[in-house]
């Protein structure tokens, strides 16, 4: 986007996005930002018009890294029984999604917020010791909403209602995060979208 409007190359929305499904995966959701759904590799999205607008506190051990092909894989090998495989399957998990418990918090607020599910914490979190401490110094303060890994790890996150209850939880865990050499920043849900 950056480089769109420095070198003037007036590239459509369609064209970035084309450009960002070449990246990578979920590379799209950075080009629109706000709160989304997001379906095959991360590439196509829904938006959603979300009320929660829910503090994030992200931590993230940068001596600790985790294959994301090897994440994969191992879910593959553990769950790939369950996996979805036609595309009459894939519509109706997508449209199962678009009426979930989660997205109708995310319209009304609604307390409590419904459990995250990540099946690749499932299979990265028992091992990778990092991880499993991570998850337990978000969870043991401030009374999370919920407390997940992001996509294959290792970085993690806690949820709060707001930015205050958020920073209050940064402060009380940070003498722990250092030990543990977790870095760490407060973010905020936010409707705005780029593009």
């Amino acid at each position: 986007m950056l480089l769109n409007r420095y070198w003037d190359l007036q590239l459509s929305a369609g064209e970035l996005h084309n450009l960002a499904a070449q990246l990578g995966s979920d590379v799209a959701f950075c080009l629109q930002g706000g709160t989304q759904l997001c379906f095959g590799r991360g590439e196509r999205l829904e938006a959603i018009a979300a009320v929660a607008k829910p503090a994030v506190l992200l931590i993230k051990n940068p001596n600790v890294s985790v294959s994301t092909p090897w994440a994969y894989g191992l879910c593959k090998e553990r769950l790939g029984s369950g996996y979805l495989s036609s595309e009459a399957d894939f519509e109706r998990q997508r449209q199962a999604l678009r009426q979930s418990p989660l997205l109708a918090w995310l319209k009304a607020e609604q307390p409590p917020l419904p459990p995250l599910r990540n099946d690749l914490q499932q299979v990265v979190a028992p091992e990778n010791e990092s991880v499993q401490k991570g998850l337990a110094l978000l969870a043991s303060v401030g009374d999370p909403l919920q407390v997940a890994m992001s996509g294959s790890g290792p970085s993690l996150f806690a949820l709060y209602s707001d930015q205050p209850a958020a920073a209050a939880a940064q402060s009380t865990l940070a003498p722990a995060l250092a030990e543990n050499g977790f870095e760490h920043w407060i973010c905020q849900f936010t409707a705005e979208r780029h593009g």
